[in-house]
């Protein structure tokens, strides 16, 4: 806490204990008035209790006297005072004051700035003069330490909770809504005997074991005509609760304000939820307004744009007597709502995404506008109801949740992943910016490759399909080759590919408004020729972002600039990355990714639609101890509308080493296009 003490006279307060010194006079009122305020700038309570009058200290304690200042600036949540002075007397006007004067009124302005803002008080210091030692001592009370206290008074700040703002799409469907939600309960007087009937349907229908709604009846302040709650459901559930309480005996619900989130698992990683406010967070939190009843954004966007969201608290500062009644309403600042939130995202296309992916599947995808950078769909499967996390979750629902061997509540899309193959065009358009040839064929005659002179021992790169003819850049992309492009980084040199590597991004932040986990082609560096081989087709420990692999991707529809992701709506569009690589060398990668779906050899061809031409790219990441190991397989698309590029959609599903690796994901991603353009 700081105090600073603002003078109107012109003499200090070393000059005045200077002369007192010099003197064989007693202080004035002024300057006992000055040296108490002096000690009060330095918060030294136990100096200002000896100079209060011996008849109020007789009845008060030093420690009751600091603690009574401390408190209340602790309640206030003080952190400056000013107090300005009276004006000092000159030497005549002292001299001609009466002897017989034995008390002084001394008027001060006392400024605190506290949690509302700044609030000024105009007091009187009553100052009397000791019959026995003739000093000026003060006489204090309550009101000292704030005009309207009195003895047995106390603080109380109430804080008005602010309406938080809403989150909308691009298109203005709610996301995050300040909705309705019911509690489901039973009123005791109306099950009319039928108590096991109600019971068992309670059972049945939520979960509710007897001994549960029997602990909730028997509860000491509950009478026949009491509603006690036993449940919540979210506001779709309106008819369904009116149902019920015209058909279940005893069941009814009251209707309560929460947090909605109206799209439920569509939504769930993107939007986060709200929920009460850690302790660790709490600490840090308190004077911004939070307190132990406080919702915070817990993840998610709820969590990202809180500030923004949340408003300001009002706040309501009272004074209160020892029955707790109130007495003074000292200062108030009305709540200010929070901002409301519209994003790029377009929830129709993130629900078609949702919907493509099985209840077995566990993945990630990311869609993004890739000329202008706004981002249209974050989605990580499984997902989970984030409504549960602010009206509570149904018995065994959460367990079942965590326990899930495909982490339902784990964000995928900020995490990294090996890419496999669909790093390949990252690959090609770095040797292309080195020099390499496109239109050059490697006689490449095996299915297996490593350098003639051993050093690898037993480990080989390998293709998945030998076409039995020579292969150029175009070849090696249709056919995703693996020893064409670990031959070509080989030749190129580990120092060229990793700065490549990072003139597209690796090792940076991305730069978007949810935290994203940097894309990284090496833990400590690529330390040898096996590792830059494999780090040449996405193996190695490359670690790669969907959303950053999907910025990447914009190089090839940008004339070689990588757009920056925008979330918000009204974000200007602009390169994040400029001039990676050239137009042309662009270009000719373009090229090479629609033959990967336009041709019948492609990889990705079973994407080919005729009516809507489509690039791409695919990949398939193996997790194995060894080379000759079974191991799991991840299966990526990474695919955009060739033509007139409105969407880029990254898909990546886990484990599909038995559902036929990346042609497991490629028939997915191409009914996400056919839905959204036709």
């Amino acid at each position: 806490m700081k105090i600073n003490l603002l003078f109107r006279g012109c003499i200090s307060l070393i000059l005045v204990l200077f002369i007192a010194a010099c003197s064989n006079q007693n202080p004035t009122p002024e300057e006992v008035f000055e040296a108490y305020v002096g000690h009060w700038l330095d918060g030294e309570y136990e100096q200002m209790y000896e100079m209060i009058s011996e008849d109020v200290r007789s009845s008060l304690t030093q420690e009751d006297f600091s603690n009574a200042y401390q408190e209340v600036y602790d309640a206030l949540q003080l952190s400056d005072i000013h107090v300005e002075s009276p004006i000092l007397q000159d030497d005549v006007e002292k001299e001609q004051r009466d002897k017989d004067v034995t008390e002084v009124y001394l008027p001060f302005v006392q400024t605190l700035e506290i949690i509302t803002g700044s609030i000024d008080f105009e007091q009187n210091m009553f100052l009397v003069q000791n019959g026995e030692s003739n000093k000026w001592e003060i006489q204090w009370d309550h009101s000292l330490v704030l005009p309207v206290l009195s003895e047995g008074d106390s603080i109380q700040v109430r804080y008005q909770m602010p309406e938080r703002g809403e989150i909308f799409d691009r298109n203005g469907i709610g996301l995050a809504i300040n909705g309705q939600a019911y509690d489901i309960g039973l009123v005791p007087g109306r099950m009319e005997g039928v108590e096991e009937d109600t019971f068992a349907f309670l059972e049945d229908e939520f979960g509710l074991s007897e001994e549960f709604i029997e602990s909730k009846l028997s509860q000491s302040w509950v009478r026949d005509d009491t509603f006690v709650p036993l449940i919540s459901v979210g506001s779709d559930m309106e008819d369904y609760v009116k149902h019920l309480r015209e058909t279940v005996p005893g069941v009814s619900y009251l209707p309560f304000d929460t947090r909605e989130y109206p799209l439920r698992e569509v939504t769930a990683h993107l939007t986060g939820y709200i929920g009460a406010i850690p302790e660790d967070q709490l600490e840090e939190k308190i004077e911004e307004g939070y307190s132990d009843n406080s919702l915070i954004g817990r993840a998610g966007l709820e969590s990202v744009f809180e500030e923004q969201l949340r408003g300001e608290f009002g706040v309501e500062i009272a004074v209160v007597n020892e029955e707790d009644q109130e007495k003074d309403i000292i200062t108030r600042k009305d709540p200010v709502n929070g901002d409301d939130v519209h994003l790029t995202i377009d929830s129709n296309l993130q629900r078609n995404i949702v919907d493509s992916f099985s209840e077995e599947d566990a993945g990630v995808a990311v869609a993004i506008q890739p000329q202008t950078g706004e981002v249209l769909s974050l989605v990580s499967a499984p997902t989970y109801d984030p409504n549960s996390f602010v009206i509570g979750f149904r018995p065994g629902e959460y367990d079942d949740l965590e326990q899930n061997e495909n982490r339902p509540f784990t964000n995928r899309f900020t995490q990294s992943f090996a890419p496999g193959s669909s790093i390949k065009p990252i690959t090609a358009a770095i040797a292309l910016k080195e020099g390499l040839d496109p239109s050059h064929e490697r006689n490449i005659q095996s299915r297996q490759w490593q350098p003639e002179d051993s050093s690898w021992g037993e480990y080989f790169v390998r293709r998945v399909t030998d076409p039995g003819h020579p292969i150029d850049l175009n070849s090696a992309m249709k056919y995703s080759d693996n020893i064409y492009f670990a031959q070509i980084i080989m030749e190129l040199g580990s120092e060229s590919f990793t700065d490549g590597l990072e003139l597209f991004g690796f090792n940076e932040s991305i730069p978007f408004s949810y935290g994203m986990r940097s894309s990284t082609y090496a833990n400590e560096g690529i330390s040898s020729d096996l590792q830059l081989a494999d780090t040449a087709y996405g193996q190695g420990e490359m670690l790669v972002n969907p959303l950053h692999l999907s910025l990447m991707y914009t190089a090839f529809v940008n004339d070689g600039n990588i757009v920056k992701p925008t979330l918000l709506q009204g974000e200007e569009p602009t390169y994040w990355l400029e001039d990676v690589i050239s137009e042309e060398e662009a270009a000719l990668i373009h090229q090479t990714l629609q033959l990967v779906v336009e041709d019948s050899n492609g990889t990705g061809h079973a994407a080919y639609m005729n009516s809507l031409p489509i690039a791409g790219k695919t990949g398939t990441t193996e997790y194995k101890l060894t080379q000759n190991d079974d191991g799991a397989e991840s299966g990526w698309f990474v695919a955009y509308n060739s033509e007139n590029p409105e969407l880029l959609l990254t898909y990546m599903i886990e484990e599909v080493e038995d559902r036929g690796g990346s042609k497991y994901v490629v028939p997915k991603v191409k009914e996400i296009f056919d839905k959204t353009f036709h």
